[in-house]
């Protein structure tokens, strides 16, 4: 279901049916002309709703009701003209992601498309219709597969970030994509086949799996970090240490998490990590005591069948300051190999929360994007402040290459803003990327940063080369949440 508000125009009988079947945890207005629907509208659903005696069709009036928080518009009246003149204002003066209407006639129908609303035939109309399209566009495909949701067919989204990209793109695991439905015609995938906005797309896999795929399709992604896996991994140091816990607690209270796994390096972990877990309502804690540090925690979680969401590390247990240079590498390394083993973020605690002011490094078009996508969903959680870090080429050695890059980056933080109506200041810096970066996160309390942009960690490319990102993370003091390379999806 549709996590964002719902404004519901009628509350007639369609209207009425609707009220009863969408989710309680959504945000519902619901307007009509007549008081005694609304009325019976309050009686069938006594919270979670409010009700408004007005005329949908008046822009003024959907401009009180602040529409450009509204997630999905329902124009549910039997009047189909009411209907298309709801269409036309929303479309002409707000920036809705989804409009649903009910159409009688064809021309009714075919004018409600022009206008961009997802049409529901009155002689054809289901309620449960209606819901399958509120639940991200996805719904399960009736009467193949095991009937286990292991099929689901979703429409992708013109602002999805899979658009126009190559399926050998997308790191499928445990998923794949089976058809692919556009403009009426059957398209058979193949690794070189880009997704178009509008494609009807059937998915095969793991249920998990391929929700969160849909998800992504149908830009519905606001539940970082569900889309990962469903368990928070923490690995403890030796001895207690408060502040490290007191940051658990923050995250545990903070996601949507409902399974956490912790890796202890003693017994005296045991009891305030259960009370957290039980104080946070999850569904389930284990405590597992470490034998083999950090190296084991790949093979533990295959064996315990955990999907991690998040891998929480405590900074100082994994890059103790001063660090000589191949003790860096090794813990480089390390971290590498658990962010690709695992197939989660990694979240390098260090005591500073909550996370108020949040930077993102942007080292390459490539890696921006996707840190500062993993940024914005957790903002929509964390509510933080968030500013991307950019260092422009110098004037004397930059190349066309990375003036090039410049721009593309530009381009990625003014679209990632329209797209998510955030506005993501960008603190141009100078000099050295990584003194500059570093000095720039004075006062921050979160970095994030795509392990993508890493360099291959070797003796000879660490002395000849420095690697920006890495020596970014190494240097910091404050909390970083890193992104794995290339994990996208399970």
């Amino acid at each position: 279901m549709a996590s964002g508000k719902i404004l519901l125009v009628g509350a007639g009988n369609i209207g009425q049916l609707l009220i009863q079947l969408i989710d309680e945890d959504v945000d519902l207005v619901c307007i009509d002309r007549v008081q005694a629907n609304l009325d019976r509208a309050m009686e069938l659903r006594p919270q979670g709703l409010m009700v408004v005696c007005g005329d949908a069709t008046s822009r003024l009036q959907l401009e009180e009701l602040g529409l450009d928080d509204i997630d999905t518009v329902i124009a549910s009246s039997t009047s189909e003209r009411v209907n298309i003149e709801v269409a036309r204002v929303v479309k002409d003066h707000f920036d809705v992601p989804q409009v649903i209407a009910v159409g009688i006639t064809h021309s009714g129908i075919e004018l409600l498309k022009e206008l961009d609303a997802e049409v529901e035939d009155i002689f054809h109309l289901s309620a449960s219709g209606i819901i399958n399209r509120l639940e991200s566009k996805s719904k399960t495909a009736i009467g193949i597969g095991l009937g286990r949701n292991e099929i689901l067919q979703v429409e992708v989204h013109p602002d999805s970030r899979l658009v126009n990209k190559r399926l050998s793109l997308f790191h499928a695991n445990k998923w794949r994509i089976g058809i692919i439905y556009r403009d009426e015609q059957i398209i058979v995938p193949r690794g070189s086949t880009a997704l178009r906005p509008h494609d009807k797309v059937v998915l095969l896999g793991d249920p998990r799996a391929i929700h969160t795929l849909a998800e992504r399709l149908a830009f519905r992604f606001t539940s970082f970090p569900l889309e990962f896996g469903d368990t928070l991994v923490v690995s403890t140091p030796r001895s207690l240490d408060p502040a490290f816990l007191d940051e658990i607690r923050y995250l545990c209270e903070l996601l949507p998490v409902e399974k956490l796994l912790a890796v202890v390096g003693s017994s005296e972990w045991q009891e305030p990590l259960q009370s957290i877990a039980k104080a946070c309502g999850m569904k389930s804690c284990e405590v597992v005591a470490s034998k083999g540090g950090l190296d084991e925690l790949p093979a533990l979680c295959s064996s315990l069948n955990v999907h991690p969401a998040l891998l929480v590390l405590s900074r100082a247990q994994v890059l103790r300051s001063g660090l000589p240079l191949l003790q860096g590498l090794r813990s480089k390394r390390q971290l590498l190999r658990l962010a690709e083993s695992l197939g989660c973020p990694l979240l390098l605690a260090s005591g500073q929360f909550p996370y108020e002011k949040t930077a993102v490094a942007s080292l390459s078009p490539q890696s921006l994007e996707r840190s500062l996508e993993i940024a914005l969903e957790f903002s929509t959680l964390a509510h933080f402040a968030l500013e991307v870090l950019a260092v422009a080429p110098s004037e004397y050695l930059d190349s066309e290459d990375e003036d090039d890059a410049v721009e593309a980056m530009e381009k990625i933080v003014a679209y990632l803003a329209r797209t998510y109506k955030k506005d993501i200041p960008e603190r141009p810096l100078e000099g050295n990327p990584i003194l500059a970066i570093g000095a720039a996160l004075a006062g921050q309390q979160l970095l994030v940063v795509d392990m993508e942009a890493w360099q291959k960690p070797t003796v000879l490319r660490a002395f000849l080369t420095p690697d920006t990102g890495w020596e970014v993370v190494r240097r910091a003091s404050l909390s970083c949440l890193l992104i794995p390379p290339g994990a996208v999806f399970e």
